[in-house]
């Protein structure tokens, strides 16, 4: 398996390839393969789910109820799949097989791996929980429509990067599945592609051999809590190949290969602000390094207009002069955003590797440009942990915390050269024959990829939890049969808004089921961190605060009609002994939690029988302006 790897003694045995190499035919090859490979890898990787989603592991029982036996399914497929990696890897003179076990082992192990841990549910890691309760009403709002359109304020410019959900939507509209059913199979499917992608960026930097080795371990470290964001793990993943591309062209400049560079980068911006920023500076970085500075112009060139493709309509909207308020989505800290991530001081497979990348980045720093392109990326990442510590005086941060997938993966890929550099030591000097080379890792590849694959299983409990438990949108109730004391809200909605469809109403509600299982309008957002600036948060909540206080119906309806905002057709309001309450969050960074929720209480006769038609859900009144 290791054979390419372990016949000679230096790293140089796998130098980024010459200037040659570069040219627009490596591209357009590298193009070519990826036509092939995207429509490929998606096509198992829905199979895969599909088969998945109708074993009976539990003959007579419920699929949802807690089981180890999803695990060890895991354990299986990831054995199975790491022994044909490994015994494929021992091709020397079948490039095509090479390119199989790139195109097909990997995305089938990204998908199992996470199709089976969900077997039994609709619902992905997390749920509607937490950062999901703001993905899928995204996801929901471009299935509803292909317009670029803020996910919960209606004729707001969009303000939050949204080209993956907008390719989910087109994804959700193709299978005929409404957004919140499509969310866990676009992700899955996205986390497969993305491992025949990172293969295909690998290998322009690198052999294919090993090329499926650096993509291999990419794709394991994406298993744990980076699965958590589908949205932004592919972009994550890319980071460290295209990093060590960079550094060659900055050496040896090539339009094309720039170009590709540039796009990733508007890709970036298109998809996730806080990932262009970084790969922004980690490009800064290199040129520094490198002293070369103008190939950051035909960078630039390239990624702004990308970019534009999400940004465009807010920019305008700016440039129009609407009225805004300052963004609190940076003003974030949690204990992991405080703290330096050390890898390589963790007792895992995971951590062990790190020790050894880093260990060889250090040594390998003078000789091997892919040691220093990944020192200087794992570099940027400690920089830009520190820049946000520095910033906090100035009220905000840089969320380094969410930059540590793409640092663990650029660890681990380190660890994996180092192991290589290491087996090829020992071969050259003698002191291992290439047959027990092969051998140790062989044995080194198949532990290590289930280790891996199963930890993860702990690492995503959690999240794995709000799959299994929380309610579906569209019924009320969860796949372990919990219900949803609400039961269906969307549903009690649309009997009171007989032929109105859930785009024309706008709903106040901090339920964040009835965003995820319909494309309403939300009056106002759930948390100030996911509020669109142009949506004006603060000055909405204030008109809340008025709307408590009228006198009486007709006062509240007149307050309706002259509202600066578009105004709530249905209230989603809880009864308490006192009124009617409705929670809003008030930002109070840095403190922890860094928001604190107070209640605004209408008085019930505000919403009598003869202006508005009422239900009972639950705690919840359900009330519609007539």
């Amino acid at each position: 398996m290791f054979g390419v790897l372990a016949r000679t003694p230096s790293d140089r045995s796998t130098p980024l390839p010459p200037r040659t190499a570069l040219h627009r035919r490596l591209l357009g090859r590298m193009a070519g393969r990826a036509l092939v490979a995207v429509p490929v890898a998606a096509a198992l990787s829905l199979g895969l789910q599909w088969a998945t989603d109708r074993l009976t592991l539990q003959p007579g029982g419920s699929e949802a109820a807690p089981s180890n036996a999803p695990l060890a399914l895991l354990v299986l497929c990831a054995a199975v799949l790491s022994c044909v990696i490994g015994l494929a890897l021992r091709q020397r003179r079948a490039p095509w097989v090479t390119d199989a076990v790139g195109v097909l082992a990997l995305p089938a192990l990204a998908t199992l791996c996470l199709s089976l841990q969900l077997h039994g549910t609709r619902l992905y890691l997390g749920g509607i929980t937490g950062a999901q309760s703001f993905r899928l009403p995204l996801l929901g709002r471009l299935t509803d429509s292909a317009a670029l359109q803020d996910p919960l304020y209606q004729g707001v410019a969009p303000y939050f990067p949204s080209l993956w959900f907008w390719l989910g939507g087109r994804f959700a509209n193709l299978l005929e599945l409404p957004a919140w059913q499509a969310y866990k199979p676009w992700a899955i499917t996205t986390i497969a592609i993305t491992a025949a992608v990172v293969y295909l960026l690998w290998n322009l930097v690198t052999e294919r051999r090993t090329a499926v080795l650096l993509a291999l371990i990419t794709t394991l470290t994406g298993f744990g809590e980076a699965a958590t964001a589908p949205d932004s793990w592919p972009l994550m993943a890319a980071i460290a190949p295209l990093t060590v591309l960079a550094w060659k062209l900055l050496h040896t400049p090539d339009g094309w290969m720039l170009a590709l560079l540039g796009g990733f980068l508007g890709l970036c911006g298109a998809q996730d602000t806080l990932l262009a920023g970084f790969f922004g500076f980690v490009l800064i970085l290199l040129a520094v390094a490198a002293r070369k500075y103008r190939s950051l112009a035909g960078i630039a060139a390239i990624a702004i207009p990308v970019s534009l493709l999400s940004w465009g309509p807010f920019a305008l909207a700016i440039l129009r002069g609407e009225p805004l308020e300052s963004s609190v989505a940076l003003h974030h800290l949690p204990e992991v955003g405080a703290r330096l991530p050390l890898p390589m001081l963790q007792p895992t497979v995971l951590g062990a590797l790190s020790l050894i990348g880093s260990l060889w980045i250090l040594l390998s720093l003078r000789r091997s440009p892919q040691a220093q392109a990944l020192g200087v990326l794992i570099g940027a990442g400690y920089a830009w942990h520190l820049l946000s510590s520095a910033l906090l005086p100035l009220h905000t941060t840089l969320l380094p915390f969410r930059l540590e997938p793409a640092m663990r993966a650029a660890f681990a890929v380190a660890g994996v050269l180092g192991l290589l550099a290491v087996l090829r030591g020992l071969v050259g000097h003698r002191m291992l024959i290439r047959g027990n080379a092969l051998l140790v890792g062989f044995a080194l590849l198949v532990a290590g990829t289930v280790q891996i694959a199963q930890s993860s299983h702990e690492e995503i409990a959690d999240q794995l939890k709000y799959a299994y438990e929380d309610p579906y949108p569209a019924t009320g109730r969860s796949a372990r049969d919990g219900l949803d004391p609400a039961g269906d809200l969307s549903a009690t909605i649309a009997r009171l808004t007989p032929g109105r469809s859930p785009a024309d109403l706008v709903v106040l509600s901090s339920v964040d089921s009835v965003f995820a299982a319909a494309p309403y309008w939300s009056y106002l957002a759930g948390l100030p961190h996911y509020s669109n600036p142009l949506g004006r948060y603060n000055a909405r909540t204030t008109t809340l605060d008025d709307w408590a206080t009228c006198e009486n119906p007709v006062a509240l309806l007149r307050a309706l009609r002259n509202s600066e905002f578009r105004a709530p057709d249905v209230f989603i309001l809880r009864k308490e002994a006192d009124g009617l309450h409705f929670a809003v969050s008030e930002e109070v960074f840095p403190a922890v939690p860094t928001i604190r929720e107070r209640q605004i209480v209408f008085p019930e006769r505000l919403f009598d029988a003869e202006h508005f038609d009422t239900a009972q859900a639950g705690p919840y009144l359900v009330a519609v302006r007539r």
